[in-house]
């Protein structure tokens, strides 16, 4: 039968009487008001942690607006960094492929920016602007031309002018700058453009020439600029217009384009058709004859200027620029639905999609240029109206803010101790946790390198690894700082003792960045939990099992002391404390299911505790026992014969014959036990081989 085990594990320990109280976590009772007093916001409580840069606060509350017949009940989450460009930012991110940009949940989004920007991570965000996936005369209809998956506002993404131009046309409103200099003035007002730009870049992607483009898709005259680049039909989703030029003119042909994109065109007959594009590639021939198809684009010039630059493998680049200087710096830009505080005044408004309650996503400053992102949760919470957030707003300091994408979009993220994403608002979509949206804002910070995996903790004991070396260039004087004392990281590797059981550790890790001659102090938290106690098995085995015994012994699992180790087996108890020794339990039944009861004691050698446990082990008796020779040997010999002794164990009497051969003879036995003698043998001249034949069958009479 199969042997199973059941263990039963029961820790010995004073029960004492718990408090809980959460890390931070605040009753308040104040109260904000909008600046028209039409609009308030009473915190009922708080929780705020600071981790990885990002203080984060989430706060439950009631809020009115003398609009509102009831008092909304609110849950609000608060992201708070005050970033310096070196070791930390706040940034937008879209998922883009060579020709398109795809949406995604906003955790997806997120863990796609660490994809493609190795040395940084996320570590919190909420959803961005709002996004068409096809225009027409509003928000959500269906029109005569078509856009894939792009912003309502222009953007900037990565330093780089991916959406300058709106699909309406345009380029000057509904959208700041993300300085990220740690200043007061940390955001970057709108602006005019000016022209589409063709830049050469070296191999690190920096502009080192920078020519104006004259025109888009048409035929340049004289020293003019041509850029030739695919868009979307204007009659059907998903289709392209090509272009095959034949020119007198040189083609400088990019055939797979890094990123290639036209979100606007004058060709469209509505909607303030501007040629709006971004592209970026290796030019890869040139030619006077060319089919540009998705994916590709070109320049057609005969400038001397440019085309003494411009050859195959060099690396260009066609992008809008600003008049203003500051825009063409940001890494980020984001676009907004409406101004919800400018000045540090509440803006006002009359909308309906402002002023009654809904989800929002909310993005911001205080005064001393500290960035902020803020959703408000709807679903089972009521939502916000304009006046309601703009008072939430002001318990922060917030003197400068903007809405972007509200209802089912609206989402936050948070890095929690596994390097995944908590969502701690929820899409209010039925069924979704996060709604697929376009793109995401997010705080992120350089990687140190470092992490604490539970498979190196030990249950006293946490070890931090170098798993990256990603800003190695940038990051010195590294330490570990843990309950006030400090550790200095050697060769990669720390291990940290003499810890509680069972406990999570937040560990921060302090250290410098130098970018650009500038030098930060920096700091990452690193979560690390030591292991639980692990109570070993009793290594208790039956290590032969016969029709009428078992034979049990106890190997040791354990360097703790083992302070009492029983076996019971129909009501005898057997002490098993020594390991390594057995004990045969006799005069048992065939054919019977026993249990036999492992009790044991463990002291733990670290904290004195006492661990108990117990197992069982279920076994069944043979039917019978195989005989079994005990012994067969030779007592004593002559020159012409063998004596030899026999004993067969044969409890069940199971054995009808018994005999020796040797060299082609037999020889038969009297019984089963004895001595016997072969004669007439010529030990002298002949060697001899005795095999001992015994027969048994089962039932045997």
């Amino acid at each position: 039968m199969k042997k199973i085990k059941y263990i039963y594990i029961v820790l010995i320990l004073t029960l004492l009487s718990l408090i809980f109280v959460g890390n931070n976590k605040l009753y308040a009772a104040n109260k904000y008001n909008s600046d028209n007093n039409k609009g308030s916001w009473s915190v009922s409580d708080i929780t705020t942690n600071t981790i990885n840069g990002v203080t984060h606060s989430l706060m439950h509350g009631i809020s009115t607006d003398a609009n509102e017949s009831t008092t909304g009940n609110q849950l609000v989450n608060m992201f708070e960094m005050k970033t310096d460009g070196v070791n930390s930012k706040l940034v937008t991110w879209a998922i883009s492929g060579k020709t398109t940009y795809s949406r995604a949940g906003l955790s997806a989004i997120a863990k796609d920016y660490e994809k493609t920007h190795p040395g940084w991570i996320v570590v919190a965000g909420i959803n961005g602007d709002q996004y068409y996936t096809k225009y027409g005369d509003g928000l959500g209809t269906d029109g005569s031309f078509y856009y894939y998956n792009q912003p309502y506002y222009p953007m900037v993404i990565d330093g780089e002018r991916r959406f300058a131009i709106t699909p309406t046309g345009g380029s000057s409103r509904n959208y700041v700058g993300i300085a990220n200099n740690g200043n007061s003035n940390s955001m970057v007002a709108p602006s005019t453009l000016d022209g589409l730009k063709l830049e050469i870049l070296n191999e690190k992607d920096e502009v080192i020439y920078i020519h104006d483009v004259d025109k888009v898709n048409q035929t340049p005259d004289n020293n003019e600029v041509t850029v030739w680049v695919t868009y979307n039909s204007a009659t059907a989703s998903g289709e392209t217009v090509e272009h095959s030029v034949s020119s007198n003119k040189s083609l400088y042909i990019v055939e797979s384009a890094e990123q290639v994109y036209m979100s606007n065109s004058v060709t469209y007959t509505h909607g303030g058709g501007a040629d709006a594009l971004f592209a970026r590639g290796t030019i890869d021939l040139t030619s006077n004859n060319y089919t540009f198809t998705s994916g590709t684009f070109g320049i057609e010039t005969i400038n001397k200027d440019l085309t003494d630059k411009l050859t195959t493998g060099t690396k260009i680049r066609v992008q809008y620029y600003y008049t203003n200087a500051e825009m063409n710096n940001v890494e980020a830009s984001m676009g907004y639905h409406s101004i919800q505080r400018y000045d540090n005044l509440d803006i006002e408004t009359d909308q309906a999609y402002d002023t009654r309650r809904y989800n929002r996503s909310i993005f911001g400053r205080k005064a001393d240029g500290t960035y902020v992102l803020m959703t408000v949760a709807k679903g089972e919470y009521s939502g916000t109206t304009h006046n309601e957030s703009n008072a939430i707003l002001k318990q922060f300091g917030v003197v400068e803010a903007y809405q972007q994408d509200g209802g089912g979009s609206v989402t936050a993220i948070i890095r929690n101790a596994n390097d995944e994403f908590d969502v701690v608002n929820e899409s209010s979509d039925s069924g979704s946790r996060e709604r697929s949206i376009f793109n995401g804002c997010f705080f992120v910070v350089r990687d140190s390198g470092y992490r604490s995996y539970q498979k190196d903790s030990t249950k006293n004991s946490i070890t931090i690894t170098k798993v990256n070396n990603f800003n190695d260039e940038y990051i010195s004087n590294v330490k570990a700082i843990l309950n006030n004392q400090e550790y200095f990281i050697e060769n990669g590797k720390l291990t940290i003792e003499n810890l509680e059981y069972d406990t999570e550790y937040v560990i921060d890790l302090v250290y410098d960045i130098t970018l650009n001659g500038k030098t930060v102090t920096s700091s990452q938290q690193i979560i690390a939990h030591t292991d639980s106690f692990t109570m070993p098995s009793s290594g208790v085995k039956a290590v032969k099992v016969t029709a009428n015994s078992i034979i049990i012994e106890r190997k040791n699992t354990t360097t703790d002391e083992v302070l009492f180790a029983n076996v019971t087996i129909n009501n005898v108890v057997y002490d098993l404390k020594e390991a390594e020794t057995q004990f045969e339990i006799k005069g048992l039944t065939p054919s019977t299911i026993y249990t036999l009861e492992i009790h044991y004691a463990i002291k733990d050698s670290i904290d004195g505790k006492i661990y108990e446990a117990r197992e069982q082990i279920i076994e069944m008796t043979k039917k019978y026992n195989i005989p079994e020779i005990k012994s067969f040997e030779i007592i004593n010999q002559t020159k012409k014969s063998i004596e030899i002794k026999l004993e067969i164990i044969d409890d069940f009497n199971l054995v009808y014959g018994y005999f020796v051969i040797y060299n082609g003879n037999q020889f038969e036995l009297e019984s089963k036990n004895g001595t016997f003698t072969i004669d007439d043998l010529n030990l002298k001249n002949n060697i001899y081989e005795l095999t001992l034949v015994v027969q048994y069958k089962e039932n045997n009479s």
